[in-house]
């Protein structure tokens, strides 16, 4: 399963993980298939970057035109928002 940024009204198990990491649940076992993914999507460098989009670049034609273009490359909020993640389940750098 790919990451998605930003993710808009869309829910998947990355939204899934931020909200147990906030409520302090992310530890629970349940969670152990989507920490698995999360860290299977985690770069060389440690970072984290979108494998998919939920808008369209500037200039491009459709309903969901985004105003700013969010890159392709890693992701500083999806970076930020895994290691809380895994901050929350226990799961220590590096």
């Amino acid at each position: 399963m790919t990451l998605h940024s930003p993710p808009f009204w869309h829910y998947d198990y990355f939204q899934a993980l931020v909200v147990l990491a906030r409520m302090g649940l992310a530890d629970d076992p349940r969670a152990a298939d989507a920490l698995d993914l999360l860290e299977a999507r985690r770069l060389a460098d440690g970072r984290w970057r979108a494998g998919g989009k939920w808008w369209k670049a500037p200039g491009s034609k459709g309903s969901n035109v985004e105003v700013v273009d969010w890159g392709t490359g890693p992701s500083e909020l999806l970076t930020l928002h895994a290691l809380r993640i895994r901050r929350a389940a226990g799961i220590l750098a590096p």
